[in-house]
């Protein structure tokens, strides 16, 4: 096996997993990173905008945050997370957790913090060049690398459709992204629209400061217990100078608006030699959705989503690394063209929009995961993992409000255990 000089963009949950992956096969790796610190969206700043050296913040961790899938199955195969009474675990521990993975396979001597990615190009037909900004200095430097891995994350660019009267709106509106704590929401009335994991959270957090939450989605379940202080309604048709009109005709004035519709999937690093094109969040054409099948020496990992995260992101780099050691031989560029398009055209006939392109919600996720194994020779992520994540899913579905009071216990490769922590009183 030849060795090989490995850039890998972000320090974060993917950045580091391929980090620990190419270094144990081997190879020269350098990791370069934004901030100043490991970590990636699970850094929690209080500060939005922009840095002291002008660059966006990346992460939208906000206050109090607990995670929305188990620890259980948020740790790498071969470094699980450390046990607690709580399945559902805050910011700090899941960073607290990478820190610990950095340290106990020795990541950190391969990172240049401080280092924004400026661009990423082919060079010489099987090479990249890389332009990177060392921000302390200054300086613009360049290096030379034989494959990337490209792990900059997809919740830190805000998605945020267009709403007639918006403008003219004179409340307070913002995206997510910039959400903080909900003290912020003190006796306002708050319209929240979407219904994602941070819609829920978000919802549920400023119900206990506003005066009035109005939760706008359009996937209202009836049995869904909410908060005494929460409307539910569907989609904003229009706003006005001081309030929403829904689709049902209602108006309600409102003070503040916050959107949580998404991130935009980008990489303004990557110049057009690299063959990538982002359209509606979805990314083309990447073989098995993480291996650039117009230069096979880059891979993208993580973009898939509704998915087990962490062992996503470790099955798409072990997959990676397969080419890159030489273990498996990739098939002619027009079949890794195929099987983009062909991946794309699945989900639009199932009815999902191109956004959700890169989704392997439901079964799709079990049917990506043996693909990955087969087709590479790999060993496939673990059946208890994915049962855990069915069943956990299944119960932030049924009672978004108080899912994270179960706690998982894994008892053998195939089952597991659930039970409930009682919540405290007041």
């Amino acid at each position: 096996m030849a060795k090989l000089n490995v850039a890998i963009v972000g320090a974060g949950l993917a950045g580091l997993c391929a980090a620990k992956y190419a270094k144990y096969s081997g190879h020269t790796v350098t990791v370069f990173e934004q901030c100043n610190e490991i970590g990636g969206t699970w850094i929690y700043r209080e500060s939005i905008g922009v840095d002291e050296y002008g660059l966006n913040i990346h992460t939208s961790m906000y206050h109090n945050l607990r995670t929305n899938l188990p620890k259980e199955i948020m740790g790498f195969r071969d470094f699980p997370m450390p046990s607690s009474s709580s399945s559902y675990i805050s910011s700090n521990e899941v960073l607290s957790y990478l820190i610990s993975y950095a340290e106990h396979f020795k990541l950190n001597e391969l990172i240049k913090f401080k280092h924004h990615v400026i661009q990423v190009r082919p060079f010489e037909t099987t090479k990249w060049k890389i332009s990177v900004k060392n921000l302390p200095t200054n300086n613009i430097e360049t290096y030379v690398f034989d494959a990337v891995f490209v792990c900059n994350g997809h919740n830190c660019v805000p998605s945020q459709p267009h709403f007639e009267g918006l403008n003219e709106f004179q409340g307070h509106h913002m995206h997510s992204h910039n959400y903080r704590r909900a003290e912020a929401f003190k006796d306002k009335t708050v319209v929240i629209i979407g219904a994602g994991p941070s819609g829920i959270d978000l919802c549920n957090a400023i119900s206990k400061c506003a005066k009035t939450v109005v939760f706008s989605h359009h996937t209202h379940n009836p049995n869904h217990v909410y908060p005494s202080n929460v409307v539910r309604k569907g989609s904003v048709q229009r706003f006005t100078k001081n309030g929403a009109v829904f689709a049902d005709g209602s108006e309600i004035d409102i003070t503040d608006i916050v959107f949580c519709t998404g991130y935009e999937f980008t990489m303004p690093f990557a110049s057009d030699e690299c063959g990538l094109l982002i359209d509606n969040n979805y990314v083309f054409p990447l073989y098995k959705h993480c291996i650039n099948a117009i230069h096979p020496t880059m891979a993208v990992i993580g973009y898939v989503f509704h998915s087990a995260i962490t062992h996503m992101i470790e099955i798409q780099v072990r997959f990676f690394m397969q080419y890159l050691n030489g273990n498996a031989t990739l098939p002619p560029q027009e079949e890794m063209l195929a099987d983009s398009t062909n991946q794309l055209k699945k989900r639009l006939a199932l009815g999902w929009p191109k956004k959700n392109g890169h989704s392997i919600a439901g079964p799709l996720q079990r049917e990506y995961f043996n693909d990955l194994s087969a087709t590479a020779n790999i060993e496939n992520v673990r059946e208890i993992f994915l049962k855990i994540f069915e069943d956990c899913g299944a119960r932030r579905s049924a009672d978004p409000v108080n899912y994270r009071l179960d706690v998982y216990k894994i008892i053998d490769v195939e089952h597991f255990e659930r039970s409930s922590l009682v919540p405290h009183s007041n």
